[in-house]
């Protein structure tokens, strides 16, 4: 069951969203769907925190947002990835079939997903076109678009995403340390950012590698907006090649200092990027990730028993 925060910011976003400025207390419940039970603490709570101001008691009143609730629906957003709610449960819900069910064939029929929600054909191609374009998901056929109609299916990136509930990354500055040139080493994990992912893994190679390959591929998406064409394919060239070393029986250490090295822009790609200014940029956007990968990669080579 969700927290009482957690509903609160369902209603102010739902609110939000959908343009609501004034609206009965029982029409929004029946709009989040929350129960009595999830819904009455949490509106009380943003009646008492001022975020939500309204007249009359019960079901029968009604509710607005205040300004403050504006401002606290924008903050929190900023830590989250941009999707709309309905991306958020559609991706939620793919991720639950696909665990229930890990050999699916074809991926997940886009019909059971309309018909899942309710949604309108437009409601359900602006959801998938968004996972989409955030890599979160893909056609489960080869070389096809969503567009095709074909199934879809959930990617590394899409499953680290519903494991975090959607939060962005992020790091406290005051734990990032030697973020560009650091050695792969148990000191510099960031322990409090990914210890419950890390946790969930149990020593497993392959689900800690899919972490990896989630926080690669999101790294190289919050990255590319840097780069020109053929910066982006090396800088992506150079990421395959870190996934590739991980995969292998016996990671070399000092090829994966090297390729962090690269990839946290320490040395400009070895020179082969003149990127000027759009280095440190770059770097700032990039250097949250490093730590996670860090301690993803800490964690792989423990399992593997390499020291």
């Amino acid at each position: 069951m969700a927290t009482i925060d957690e509903n609160a910011l369902l209603i102010l976003r739902i609110m939000a969203e959908q343009g609501i400025s004034r609206v009965k207390t029982l029409e929004l419940q029946e709009l989040v769907g929350l129960n009595d039970v999830e819904f009455d603490p949490a509106e009380s709570y943003l009646l008492q925190r001022g975020l939500l101001q309204g007249s009359g008691g019960g079901k029968s009143g009604e509710r607005s947002v205040t300004p403050a609730g504006i401002d606290y629906v924008r903050n929190e957003m900023a830590h989250r990835i941009p999707l709309s709610i309905v991306a958020e449960h559609v991706l939620r819900y793919m991720v639950e079939l696909e665990t229930e069910n890990p050999n699916i064939r074809n991926g997940i029929r886009q019909q059971d997903i309309k018909e899942r929600f309710g949604l309108t054909e437009n409601e359900l191609r602006n959801a998938l076109q968004k996972l989409e374009d955030l890599r979160l998901i893909k056609s489960a056929i080869k070389n096809t678009g969503i567009d095709s109609g074909w199934g879809v299916e959930s990617t590394p990136s899409g499953r680290i995403a519903v494991r975090q509930d959607f939060k962005t990354m992020s790091v406290p500055t005051s734990q990032v340390q030697n973020i560009f040139n650091a050695p792969v080493t148990a000191t510099n994990l960031v322990v409090n950012a990914i210890n419950s992912s890390i946790e969930q893994t149990a020593n497993d190679p392959t689900a800690i590698l899919e972490l990896i390959q989630g926080t690669l591929e999101e790294l190289v998406r919050q990255t590319s907006k840097f780069l020109d064409l053929s910066q982006q394919t090396l800088y992506t060239h150079h990421a395959n090649e870190l996934r590739e070393e991980l995969e292998k029986p016996q990671p070399d250490r000092t090829r994966i200092q090297r390729l962090i090295s690269i990839l946290s822009f320490g040395d400009q790609l070895n020179g082969t990027l003149d990127l000027g200014d759009r280095a440190f940029a770059a770097a700032v956007v990039a250097s949250p990730y490093f730590p996670v990968l860090y301690g993803y990669i800490e964690k792989l080579l423990s399992a593997l028993g390499i020291t």
